[in-house]
């Protein structure tokens, strides 16, 4: 499964590989079927400006297939608001001078 994010806080790539699975050997003709789930964090990009994992707003495109050159099926979903999935604190960068760093 590839999705395409709509490339609002940073750059991202046309399409990234999100989910695959491995199916059973099955004959010419014969079908399995298949499901996945995303979720938020999986459409989120770190975003370093705001220190944070985010999912753009925007319009995501969802394709499934054997490769990412022979896409089988396409839909797309919308994401109504930036999502922040989680929020990273900067504990190595202190607020103020340590004296034991400055000798």
């Amino acid at each position: 499964m590839y999705v395409s994010a709509p490339a609002v806080s940073i750059d991202k790539p046309i399409k990234e590989l999100k989910a695959f699975v491995k199916t059973g050997l099955l004959s010419p003709g014969e079908e399995e079927e298949v499901r996945f789930r995303l979720s938020v964090a999986d459409l989120a990009s770190f975003v370093p400006d705001a220190s944070a994992w985010i999912a753009d707003a925007g319009i995501y495109t969802i394709q499934a297939g054997t490769s990412s050159e022979d896409i089988k099926q396409v839909t797309t979903f919308t994401l109504p608001e930036n999502q922040v999935v989680t929020t990273v604190h900067n504990i190595l960068n202190p607020t103020q001078p340590i004296d034991e760093l400055k000798n």
